[in-house]
């Protein structure tokens, strides 16, 4: 098994029409997807300054300001754009590298565009572990908040 993996990286990949096609489909869906998550980050700040306007504001009940629970929240939701819009934009980048190095036939470009997507992909691993941990703690504190 070694030995065919070596001797595979050790030839020229080629690259087919079918393949191409693959190629530029995905590369098309991931500039999509890429656009769609600036407007989901966009969103999401909007709704976190909208939250943050409705709940500095004194009322008749409370003296004003935040408390610590709606800023950690507040928090969060900034985070959670910010990171979202990151992992956007490297799939963007890896869309538009992708194109370019179809359109020009550049393997330099095509190596810079999967080391882009590498580093997509270990971002996006890496935020979906922090989430179930952080999602496990939030659940075990709240159990034993219900307790």
């Amino acid at each position: 098994m070694l030995e065919q993996e070596e001797s595979f990286l050790q030839t020229e990949l080629q690259i087919d029409s079918a393949a191409s096609s693959y190629l530029k489909d995905t590369a098309v869906w991931s500039r999509i997807t890429g656009i769609a998550g600036f407007v989901l980050s966009a969103l999401v700040l909007v709704f976190a300054y909208i939250y943050a306007e409705k709940n500095s504001r004194p009322s008749w009940y409370k003296s004003g300001g935040m408390s610590t629970d709606q800023l950690v929240a507040l928090t969060m939701y900034i985070i959670i754009a910010l990171l979202h819009a990151i992992l956007s934009y490297l799939q963007f980048r890896f869309g538009n590298q992708l194109l370019a190095a179809i359109r020009n036939e550049d393997s330099m470009e095509l190596n810079r565009c999967f080391r882009n997507i590498k580093v997509f992909s270990i971002m996006r691993g890496i935020i979906a572990i922090l989430m179930v941990l952080l999602l496990s703690i939030a659940v075990i504190g709240l159990g034993n908040v219900a307790v």
